[in-house]
């Protein structure tokens, strides 16, 4: 429970008589405080419940990321002439253009794995994550880490 307290002064000025308006904000709480507790609690170790879900992927020194803009894909023959034979059979002096330069990724497909830890191993996602794919045997000849990809917290 809170009580607000307006007070409202009148300034008189030679040509106006002016308002100010000055707002206090006073907060009453109406709660007996175990102070003892409180610092008690302060001290000890913060513990959180709960467990945190978090989602990675292996890292591939094969991996590929390629960002293309869809002009410069449309200009490559190969695949101009796999466009026009697909969707555009017997037809002649065609031109492939687009409206907006928007960016394509080429990117390797992964496969994403989860894994379940408590909210207090926080600060040891990234290693709990990779012990976790080495347990698994995950890790393989040409991949050496993970990527985390979404934590979420569980109730």
């Amino acid at each position: 429970m809170f009580s607000v307290t307006m007070i409202v002064q009148k300034v008189e000025d030679s040509m106006n008589s002016v308002k100010i308006c000055q707002f206090d904000i006073f907060l009453h709480f109406f709660s007996k405080i175990d102070y003892d507790t409180i610092r008690k609690q302060a001290h000890k170790e913060p513990r959180m419940d709960g467990m945190i879900k978090v989602s990675y992927t292996v890292m591939c020194k094969n991996d590929v990321s390629i960002e293309l803009t869809l002009n410069k894909l449309l200009e490559n023959e190969k695949i101009a002439k796999a466009i026009k034979s697909e969707f555009a059979t017997g037809l002649r002096n065609l031109a492939l253009m687009s409206k907006n330069n928007c960016e394509v990724t080429i990117k390797t497909a992964k496969e994403v794995h989860e894994l379940e830890v408590s909210k207090n191993d926080f600060a040891d996602l990234l290693e709990l994550a990779e012990e976790d794919a080495r347990k698994n045997k995950r890790l393989k000849k040409e991949c050496d880490g993970v990527e985390l990809v979404n934590i979420v917290t569980v109730d």
